[in-house]
């Protein structure tokens, strides 16, 4: 609703709210977080983000979620996004292209 400040707080409160048996929920909530996260440029955050996603990358398939990470994922590799946060990114990035072929 272009509020993505107020959306953070909303999708944090989803993933923690996703009880831990909702592999496919919680993958899916974390996937709409990081996309606020970095729509916010909250490197940090986006950073936990991205690696709490690819502790779940083997454990369940999604096509909603992984077409929604191809799309926020090139947003990583902007120069102005730190370096460990790119990093971090195309790790996902990685398992994702190892885990969909």
């Amino acid at each position: 609703l272009g509020r993505p400040r107020e959306a953070v707080g909303k999708f944090e409160r989803s993933v923690e709210a996703t009880a831990a048996h909702q592999v496919r929920s919680r993958y899916n909530n974390l996937g709409y977080l990081l996309g606020v996260q970095v729509r916010v440029g909250a490197w940090s955050d986006a950073e936990t983000t991205i690696r709490q996603i690819g502790e779940l990358v083997g454990d369940v398939a999604s096509t909603r979620t992984v077409v929604l990470l191809t799309r926020i994922l090139p947003e990583l590799k902007h120069e102005h996004v730190p370096g460990s946060t790119r990093e971090t990114a195309e790790q996902l990035e990685f398992l994702l292209s190892q885990t969909n072929t």
